[in-house]
């Protein structure tokens, strides 16, 4: 009898140790996380992807192609990258092996989208407004052209008096010309 006394003390003992333990050690989680960035490591603890500001002060979402080998906020060793211009309009860039854009998606300042698919010489379809020499809200010119200067068609906005119109437009170069490489 004593012997089952004491080893039910022991029981009740235990189990009441353990559950004080619980109620002191009781982890809460976090309402809020903050940090200044966040690195995505590979298996081998190597940098591919990070969150957070970079030297320009935006923020981006951004993935290396291989483990970044400088650092991720180097622009040149990004292969995608969504996130916030330091004006707070927001951009997309896909980039070649190189780190060269491929493809850019941004809105101007007004909102507006433009889009661009480059290549090793540059950009050679762009479609979106195109803003004028002083850009401004107005602008409302919508532009798909394929380059070097080769074809432009799009939808040109003017006034007229209380009211805006619009117009289309084709512009087609036939000339000839060398093919940069």
């Amino acid at each position: 009898m004593r012997q089952l006394a004491l080893t039910l003390l022991a029981l009740i003992a235990g189990f009441a140790g353990g559950y004080a333990s619980q109620l002191l050690h009781r982890q809460t989680p976090l309402s809020t996380l903050q940090a200044t960035r966040f690195e995505l490591v590979n298996r081998s603890g190597q940098v591919i992807g990070m969150w957070g500001s970079d030297p320009d002060d935006r923020t981006v979402l951004a993935f290396a192609q291989r483990p970044a080998q400088n650092n991720v906020f180097d622009q040149s060793q990004q292969r995608a990258a969504i996130g916030l211009y330091a004006d707070g309009s927001p951009f997309l860039k896909l980039a070649s092996k190189e780190g060269q854009s491929r493809i850019r998606l941004d809105l101007n300042e007004f909102d507006k989208p433009i889009l661009m698919m480059n290549d090793s010489h540059g950009v050679r379809v762009a479609l979106g407004v195109e803003q004028s020499d002083t850009p401004s809200m107005n602008d409302d010119d919508w532009i798909l052209s394929f380059n070097p200067n080769r074809l432009r068609l799009g939808m040109i906005s003017e006034p007229a008096g209380p009211h805006r119109y619009v117009h289309g437009f084709l512009k087609m170069n036939k000339d000839k010309v060398q093919f940069p490489r």
